[in-house]
């Protein structure tokens, strides 16, 4: 009874591990849209503009609490998707990593984004911002917010805002979970912009969600500056962004290719070690 235990835990092991080995090489997807070049030129209020003048110059501006803390902001991605009446740009903040406030969940949690998302970990989080072609200004907003205030509420759970602009700095907003669900609706919103045109926008929780500042949002004290990158296409497949919060332009995970990959880690791993195990069996009992 005993080595039956023993044979059927080196199993169960052998296939976790290979699980895990499918998960660590698998997630590496093209994008499922297309992108403009940086250099690019777009029109934008009947002048053109290269991609990258356009991301810098709309560039969201974040802010953090002070009695609030964080791994630092290494640099922020972006990519730029043409529509008809827009320019959409998808910043994305790449933190050096995100700590849960639950020591025992955060050792866990780190193990499983490692094999899930790949190493290095980060904490890749985005925001949309669409640019109107006609005046420049900016007409769609979407991006992931928490509905809790706690900054350190251990279960942070993304909700998924989008803002569609109705006339001037006047939005129509929409709270949905991740599935499309609809949770909230706010007829009008007015959006306060910085001096300088973009959006100010402040860290909510301790896994970097996102939340809209107001003027009376004068805590949010502490002003976050990073390298402004272009997101390429190797980096958009070695960081697994298929496994990532998307946006409004999304990447379907192709899951026979996750799936011929767990079946070949079994073949190479799982399959070669369940073998050794009995034969190891055979010659104890043969003794």
């Amino acid at each position: 009874m005993k080595r039956k235990f023993v044979l059927c835990l080196v199993v169960v092991l052998y296939l976790l591990v290979v699980l895990l080995v499918g998960l660590a090489l698998s997630g590496h997807n093209s994008r499922g849209y297309k992108v403009l070049a940086s250099d690019n030129l777009v029109e934008i209020m009947g002048k053109q503009i290269t991609v990258s003048e356009l991301a810098a110059d709309n560039l969201p501006q974040y802010f953090i609490r002070s009695e609030t803390s964080s791994p630092p902001l290494l640099w922020i991605w972006y990519e730029a998707i043409p529509t008809e009446t827009r320019v959409d740009i998808v910043y994305y903040l790449v933190w050096e990593g995100e700590i849960n406030p639950n020591p025992f969940i955060d050792r866990f949690y780190w193990i499983f984004r490692t094999v899930y998302y790949g190493y290095p970990v980060r904490d890749i989080e985005y925001i949309q911002v669409g640019i109107s072609r006609s005046d420049g200004s900016i007409d769609r907003i979407r991006f992931e917010t928490s509905l809790t205030s706690d900054y350190y509420a251990v279960f942070s759970k993304h909700t998924i805002v989008q803002l569609d602009r109705l006339s001037g700095n006047t939005f129509r907003e929409l709270l949905t979970d991740n599935k499309g669900s609809l949770l909230n609706s706010t007829q009008e919103i007015e959006v306060a912009l910085l001096p300088n045109g973009c959006l100010p926008m402040g860290v909510s929780t301790w896994n970097h969600l996102s939340t809209l500042l107001t003027p009376g949002n004068a805590n949010y004290s502490i002003k976050l500056s990073a390298p402004l990158k272009y997101l390429t296409e190797f980096d958009y497949k070695y960081y697994k962004f298929v496994r990532k919060s998307q946006s409004d332009y999304h990447t379907a995970e192709n899951h026979i290719e996750t799936s011929l990959t767990i079946l070949a880690a079994f073949i190479l791993i799982g399959l070669p070690g369940f073998v050794i195990s009995v034969i190891h069996r055979r010659r104890v009992e043969s003794q």
